[in-house]
C-alpha cells in the first residue's frame, strides 16, 4: 500500500511539474545562479528582451507553448535580465547579444550551450530545451565536433551547412564552415533550394564563386522566401560592404572608379547600376564622411526614387526624418512629403504621422497641421502617453499663426517669437 501511494505521489508531482503553464523567471542574481548551477548542474536560460512589440509578441507566443513552461522550470534557471541595468549590458556584451529578443543557455562555467540572437521566426521551444538538456544539435555540440576534426574540409557538407546556420543565428563567425561548404559544392548543385537560400544568406565575399553565381543568375533564381527585390538588396549589401571596406582601409579610393571596375567585373548595368551607385554614394557620405550635404541628399533622392515602394514604411520614415532635420531644399522637402504620405497610407502609426507633420510645417502648411493635430491625437489616443503629449504640444508651439489682416497703411501683426 505504501509503495503504491509513493508511486502515485511521484506521478502526481511529475505531472504537476510538466503541466505548469507559467514560466518562472527567478529574481536571483546571475552570480548566485552560477554557484547553484555548479552544485546541481542546471543550465541557465537568459531571455534578453526590450520594450518592443516584437519582443512582447515573441515572449507571449514562445513561453505559452504546450509543456514548455513545465520543462524549463524543471530543468533550467530562467532569467529575464533587466535591460536598463549595467550588469545586464555587460552580460549582453559578454555573450555578443546585440539584437532582441534573444535566448542564451549557459552552463556553470559560463560556456554557451546554445543561443539565438535577434529571433525573427517561430521556434519549437520544447525541442530547443530538450536539445540543450541532452547536448544534441546545439552550438556547443557542433563547435566541439568541428574542432575535434583534424581535417575540417573532409566534414560532411550537411554538417558544415547546419553548423553555419547555427553560428549565423547565434551572431557568431560562420565564415570557416560556410567557406568549406561552398568549396565542396559543385556548381551544378548551386541551384538546389537549400543552396540558393545559403547563397542569399552567406554570399558576403564579392570574389567568392557562390557570389559570382548569384550575380550571373539573379533574375533566374527561384527562392520562395526571397523576392527579386530582396536579391537586389543582397547584391547591394555585398558590394556596399566591399566598397566601404576598401574606402576605410585604402589610402586613396575614388568611389566612382572602384564601382566601375566592380560593375564591369560582375557585368552589372542598367537600373541596378544606378540604384547601387546611389546607395553607395549615400552610404559614403553618411558612414564615411559623417556629413549630410547636398550630395548626400542627391543620392538619397535617386535611391528612394527607385526603392520607395519596396522599402518598409519605417525605413521611409527614417529617410524622411533625415530630410526634415538636415535638408534645406524645398523641392526635396516636398518630395519627402509625398514619400511619407505613401508610407502613412501603407501603415498608420504615430511616428510616421509625426514626421509628416514636421515636414508639413517646414513646407509652410501650418493651417493644415493645426487641423490635423487633434485628429491625430484622437486616432492614436491609446498611444498618447505623456511623452507624446509633450512632443505634439512642442510641435504646436512652433506653428506660427497667419498674419492678422492689415488696415490702411498698417504693418501686419507679427507672430511672437
Amino acid at each position: 500500500m505504501k509503495k503504491t501511494l509513493s508511486l502515485l505521489i511521484i506521478t502526481l508531482l511529475v505531472n504537476f511539474t510538466f503541466a505548469q503553464d507559467v514560466i518562472n523567471f527567478t529574481k536571483t542574481s546571475y552570480e548566485q545562479l552560477l554557484k547553484k548551477s555548479k552544485v546541481d548542474q542546471k543550465a541557465i536560460m537568459l531571455f534578453f528582451s526590450v520594450d518592443s512589440k516584437e519582443c512582447t509578441s515573441f515572449e507571449k507566443s514562445f513561453f505559452s507553448q504546450s509543456k514548455l513552461a513545465g520543462f524549463y522550470n524543471h530543468n533550467f534557471y530562467n532569467v529575464k535580465p533587466v535591460m536598463s541595468s549595467a550588469s545586464t549590458k555587460n552580460l549582453a556584451k559578454k555573450f555578443n547579444v546585440n539584437s532582441y529578443p534573444s535566448i542564451v543557455f549557459v552552463n556553470s562555467k559560463q560556456v554557451v550551450i546554445h543561443k539565438i540572437v535577434g529571433i525573427n521566426h517561430q521556434i519549437d521551444g520544447l525541442k530547443l530545451g530538450e536539445n540543450v538538456k541532452s547536448g544534441k544539435n546545439t552550438l556547443l555540440s557542433y563547435s566541439t565536433a568541428f574542432k575535434k576534426s583534424k581535417n575540417p574540409d573532409e566534414k560532411d557538407p550537411t554538417f558544415l551547412l547546419d553548423y553555419a546556420n547555427i553560428l549565423y543565428e547565434a551572431n557568431e563567425d560562420y565564415s570557416m564552415p560556410i567557406k568549406l561548404y561552398f568549396e565542396s559544392l559543385q556548381e551544378e548543385r548551386m541551384n538546389e533550394p537549400m543552396n540558393l537560400l545559403a547563397i542569399m544568406r552567406y554570399s558576403n565575399d564579392i570574389y567568392a564563386p557562390e557570389f559570382k553565381y548569384f550575380v550571373n543568375h539573379i533574375s533566374d533564381l527561384e527562392i520562395p522566401t526571397y523576392q527579386l527585390i530582396d536579391k537586389y538588396l543582397k547584391l547591394e549589401d555585398v558590394i556596399s560592404g566591399h566598397i566601404m571596406n576598401a574606402i576605410k582601409t585604402g589610402k586613396s579610393v575614388i568611389l566612382s572608379d572602384t564601382l566601375s571596375r566592380v560593375f564591369e567585373y560582375l557585368q552589372i548595368d542598367g537600373e541596378e547600376n544606378i540604384i547601387i551607385t546611389a546607395r553607395l554614394n549615400m552610404e559614403y557620405y553618411r558612414d564615411v564622411e559623417k556629413i549630410k550635404n547636398e550630395e548626400y541628399f542627391k543620392y538619397m533622392n535617386e535611391y528612394l526614387a527607385f526603392r520607395i515602394s519596396f522599402l518598409s514604411p519605417l525605413e521611409v520614415g527614417d529617410y524622411c526624418s533625415e530630410i526634415y532635420r538636415f535638408n534645406n531644399d524645398e523641392e526635396l522637402n516636398r518630395q519627402a512629403l509625398m514619400w511619407i504620405e505613401e508610407a502613412c497610407n501603407r501603415e498608420r502609426s504615430l511616428d510616421l504621422s509625426y514626421i509628416k507633420l514636421q515636414l508639413m510645417i517646414k513646407d509652410g502648411r501650418q493651417n493644415e497641421v493645426n487641423d490635423q493635430l487633434p485628429m491625430i491625437k484622437e486616432e492614436f489616443r491609446e498611444e498618447m502617453d505623456p511623452a507624446w503629449e509633450v512632443k505634439l504640444d512642442k510641435l504646436a508651439l512652433i506653428i506660427k499663426p497667419a498674419p492678422a489682416p492689415t488696415q490702411d497703411g498698417d504693418e501686419p501683426v507679427k507672430a511672437p517669437k
